[in-house]
């Protein structure tokens, strides 16, 4: 019988909670939707509060957020700073995680608030334009 982290020594301790969170969930733990950390985010919110997990783990970690928004997390929910995790996702893409596109899809297919993705496609926007400015400076 194979061990679940038998090949996971490309994990440092940072990143390996993808695989730890598939493990429980598959073993039967069940998300809670009220559940808040100290600063007041959500499970959902939590998985884009930490360290990017490596390329390898992104396809567990799509469907660790359909298993959360199916048991009925809300992706509008705010932490004490009012960050929500479509906030966090934006921060994350901006940083070149390829990933966050992704995960931006899923949680806009589940929103309930519309302001929330306008407020990221005029982000989105202005990134994109600063990008551009960026790239024909250094032309």
């Amino acid at each position: 019988n194979e061990h679940p982290f038998q090949h996971s020594s490309s994990h440092s301790g940072r990143n390996f909670w993808v695989p730890v969170a598939h493990l429980l969930v598959t073993r039967g733990a069940t998300w809670e939707p009220e559940v808040r950390d100290h600063a007041g985010r959500s499970q959902l919110m939590m998985m884009f509060s930490g360290p990017a997990p490596p390329s390898k783990d992104w396809g567990t970690l799509l469907g660790l957020v359909h298993d959360a928004l199916a048991a009925g997390v809300d992706p509008n929910a705010t932490d004490k700073d009012g960050a929500t995790a479509l906030s966090l996702v934006e921060i994350r893409d901006h940083i070149g995680d390829m990933l966050m596109p992704q995960i931006w899809q899923i949680l806009t297919d589940h929103i309930a608030d519309p302001t929330q993705e306008q407020k990221y496609n005029r982000s989105r926007l202005h990134h994109a334009q600063s990008a551009v400015g960026r790239i024909s400076a250094v032309r």
